[in-house]
């Protein structure tokens, strides 16, 4: 319920910071006798924010598939090791595709992490 806003809220904020940095730029376009703002500044301004108000049903079901991923990864011990790590990895990558690119690179840190204890899980401690 919380991700929801706090990546809209991110992606907007990210969205202003954006554009503010464009701004000399923009300014250096109108000294150079154009008008208006390049075409692929403003395409890249408002194309960041269209995921999160487009798709409010694939984003819950994005956040859901990461909250089960987290799960998985944390029992992924009692689950036998690698099948809690690949399904962690599977529901982090379902989560990353409904998502979309802009609020899936949140997630990249998180599959990186499921992936490298996939390929070399701990060993489990001597009782």
């Amino acid at each position: 319920m919380v991700l929801l806003p706090l990546a809209s809220g991110l992606i907007n904020l990210l969205r202003d910071i954006l554009g503010v940095l464009i701004l000399p730029f923009s300014f250096m376009f109108g000294l150079g006798g154009q008008m208006g703002q390049s075409p692929a500044l403003l395409r890249l301004l408002s194309d960041m924010g269209m995921q999160t108000q487009m798709h409010p049903w694939r984003l819950g079901i994005a956040a859901v598939l990461e909250l089960l991923a987290v799960f998985l990864f944390v029992i992924a011990e009692r689950l036998g090791g690698r099948i809690g790590y690949t399904g962690a990895c599977l529901t982090t990558a379902g989560a990353i595709g409904l998502s979309g690119l802009p609020l899936g690179m949140m997630l990249i840190p998180a599959i990186v992490t499921e992936g490298v204890f996939l390929l070399c899980p701990p060993t489990p401690e001597p009782d």
